[in-house]
């Protein structure tokens, strides 16, 4: 079962938000990462028959976010929980806090999937969260599940698919990779601890 979280804010407005080169779009995402407390992040992309990009994922292991505050974040245009605290709950100085981030995803492809694992009490729960540029004025989020006791890591999954070739292109090349490090060097300095 679905259910559909209204924003509550014009399409042409959200448009602006999801307009973006791939290293920022990629950029985004990273960021929502190292922001979870993530110290490991992998992008793996896969290819077409025809040599395009198929798919896009960004996965980390950080903290994930609670099912209501997802709800919440994804119900509201800058609706970040960032705004409140300076930093994560491990102490790192947040990068994003205007809440408007996630919707540049939609730069590298129309579709865009969430997946957030976190922990709940002794448990880990599980939901996916869908932007699709199709119906940018809300957001499609599954149910809540609590997954087996063997399952044990939290983390965070953006699947991109529908790519949008030259932005995709853009994030995946290995030219960007420079730009990328140098973008994200002085965070790496104070935070040694991710990959």
């Amino acid at each position: 079962m679905t259910k559909r979280i209204d924003l509550g804010v014009e399409n042409d407005h959200i448009e602006s938000l999801t307009r973006a080169n791939g290293i920022t779009a990629i950029s985004e995402l990273l960021w929502n990462s190292l922001d979870a407390d993530s110290t490991q992040i992998n992008v793996e992309y896969t290819n077409n028959k025809l040599g395009g990009i198929e798919t896009i994922k960004v996965k980390d292991n950080g903290h994930g976010i609670d099912y209501m505050k997802a709800q919440h974040v994804f119900g509201t245009l800058g609706g970040s929980d960032k705004k409140n605290s300076t930093t994560s709950p491990n102490g790192r100085y947040y990068h994003g806090k205007e809440g408007k981030g996630r919707y540049k995803s939609l730069a590298l492809g129309d579709l865009v999937t969430f997946t957030s694992t976190y922990k709940n009490l002794d448990s880990l729960k599980e939901f996916t969260i869908i932007l699709d540029r199709n119906h940018l004025s809300y957001s499609a989020f599954s149910d809540l599940q609590t997954l087996p006791k063997e399952k044990q890591e939290t983390g965070f999954q953006v699947l991109v698919e529908n790519i949008n070739q030259e932005t995709a292109q853009q994030a995946i090349d290995s030219s960007s990779r420079k730009e990328l490090e140098q973008k994200f060097a002085s965070y790496w300095i104070n935070y040694p601890e991710f990959s």
